[in-house]
């Protein structure tokens, strides 16, 4: 089970934990520290209202999502799996039995199994929804494009 608890930056500071994102650290306002059984990790991000998107993909092996910044880190040996970097916001995560789906407001990957990007798609305006049907990616955009892409039938698997 993992606990995430806010805390102030002067905690973070003088936290000894490993830091799961850092990026900018300067620019920061919201400061978290993650128990585990295997161990203390810390987070920073920029934004004071929205929260990073956790998710366990499987047993001790997470995802973080927020501002500008996804990663995959095995908290059980402390071993990040996949670090992005996007020009714009993350916006969401979803998965399937074959793909981690990343998805910032403008660009979606398809993340095999490996952890590897096995597709970039490049969304034409700001990501508004994201959903899954029968093996179908469907995405909206602000502008009321949307976008259909097959998942079922996907050779980089």
């Amino acid at each position: 089970m993992v606990r995430i608890l806010k805390i102030s930056e002067s905690e973070y500071l003088n936290l000894n934990c490993t830091a799961i994102i850092e990026e900018d650290f300067w620019f920061c306002h919201s400061f978290a520290k993650i128990e585990t059984p295997w161990g203390c990790y810390k987070l920073c991000w920029k934004s004071e209202l929205v929260p990073p998107e956790i998710v366990e993909i499987e047993e001790g092996i997470y995802s973080f999502g927020i501002d500008s910044v996804f990663v995959v880190t095995d908290l059980r040996n402390n071993v990040e799996k996949l670090h992005l970097e996007f020009p714009c916001y993350f916006f969401r995560t979803k998965r399937t039995d074959k793909f981690l789906i990343v998805v910032s407001e403008m660009e979606v990957f398809l993340v095999n199994r490996q952890y590897v990007v096995s597709e970039k798609i490049d969304l034409p305006d700001i990501c508004e929804n994201v959903e899954i049907t029968d093996g179908i990616l469907n995405i909206r955009c602000m502008d009321g494009s949307c976008l259909e892409h097959q998942l079922m039938n996907h050779k980089n698997i």
